[in-house]
């Protein structure tokens, strides 16, 4: 996978893919792309989902992918982190 518009656009299409496996395997795919651009076809297919266990996991995909910072492929984040606060010894 890489970070591109192709790379995106061949996990949306695996969404419908025949196989529930490879389904499956796109969902956690558009996950870790990370990448909100996948929301509306994430919510469009679970609309049209007969199978609810799918549709609750694409619609989670969506959900999470609309958390801020989410930054799992590689980007930089658009809000700031924070470092762990100092360990102190007493």
């Amino acid at each position: 996978m890489q970070n591109d518009s192709q790379s995106l656009s061949n996990i949306l299409g695996d969404l419908t893919s025949p196989e529930k496996e490879i389904r499956t395997a796109a969902i956690e795919a558009a996950k870790q792309f990370g990448n909100a651009a996948a929301i509306p076809t994430l919510k469009a297919i679970a609309a049209k989902d007969n199978d609810a266990e799918e549709q609750t996991a694409l619609l989670d995909a969506a959900d999470f992918l609309s958390l801020p910072g989410v930054d799992l492929a590689g980007q930089n984040s658009k809000t700031s982190r924070e470092s762990p606060p100092a360990q102190t010894n007493f």
